[in-house]
């Protein structure tokens, strides 16, 4: 991510009316992801080698976590379709931002399945591993979608309340 994509980026957050229609673009998509899946549907769209490739290469990043990837793959790649290059916290797409997106779990502890996965920035993924919050699932207890809205609400918090003391330093 270059600076200027940076300011770009903290410039975002600190717009509440943008922020807001980017807020309901990932809310919708993530509405989607929880109330629109359907298996049959999934598997009657052929499983391309492109898909093949991409599944096995995100199977082959979680070796480590082996155990904690219980989603099948029609689950990931309806993931993966239904964000397309979006962010599911600020609804920008990842060229907007600058960063490449990361699938990572809501919490450190959690398990890689729909409904327990995001798709946001690297950057951002890597600073959520750093919060108390989300190095384990204790807080996320109810519904997967409400633990997702919850979590990403957390994560708002957070860059807008960044974007907010960078407010003076930048242009």
């Amino acid at each position: 991510m270059t600076l200027e994509q940076r300011i770009k980026y903290l410039l975002y957050w600190g717009d509440k009316e943008k922020r807001e229609r980017g807020f309901l673009k990932a809310d919708a998509i993530l509405l989607k992801l929880f109330e629109g899946f359907n298996l049959e549907e999934e598997m009657r769209i052929d499983f391309t080698e492109d898909d093949e490739r991409r599944w096995n290469r995100f199977n082959q990043s979680k070796v480590t976590k082996k155990e904690c990837v219980v989603w099948n793959k029609y689950e990931w790649r309806y993931l993966v379709r239904t964000c397309g290059d979006t962010d599911l916290c600020s609804g920008l797409s990842m060229m907007e931002i600058g960063q490449r997106g990361n699938i990572d779990r809501l919490s450190s502890d959690g398990v890689y399945r729909l409904g327990a996965c995001l798709y946001i920035p690297q950057g951002l993924n890597y600073a959520k591993e750093l919060l108390d919050n989300f190095k384990t699932s204790k807080l996320f207890q109810g519904t997967d979608l409400e633990n997702c809205r919850q979590g990403i609400r957390m994560i708002r918090d957070l860059m807008i309340e960044t974007a907010e003391k960078m407010r003076d330093r930048l242009p």
